[in-house]
């Protein structure tokens, strides 16, 4: 299964806890999901670009439990070098 199957399978069936969008530089920002689904929790996150239909990076982190996939969502804006859109 490949990332962007796995991330729209968790999608689909999953339940969003929470989402949010981080500002990068280079006109580009970052979607987030946390998304709990099957015992689990799952974090997933694009790179976009702000002006054209670009997106240049997708992942999906899965975790056991909602405290270390808080955790994570918290820390990605400072793995991404961004700052939080609020």
């Amino acid at each position: 299964m490949t990332v962007q199957e796995k991330i729209e399978m968790v999608q689909l069936r999953g339940t969003l806890c929470e989402s949010g969008i981080i500002s990068l530089l280079n006109d580009k920002y970052a979607e987030w999901a946390m998304i709990s689904f099957e015992d689990e929790y799952f974090v997933t996150y694009s790179v976009l670009d702000s002006y054209a239909d670009i997106c240049y990076y997708e992942d999906i982190e899965s975790f056991e439990n909602e405290l270390r996939a808080r955790t994570y969502c918290l820390n990605l804006p400072t793995d991404l070098n961004g700052e939080v859109y609020e």
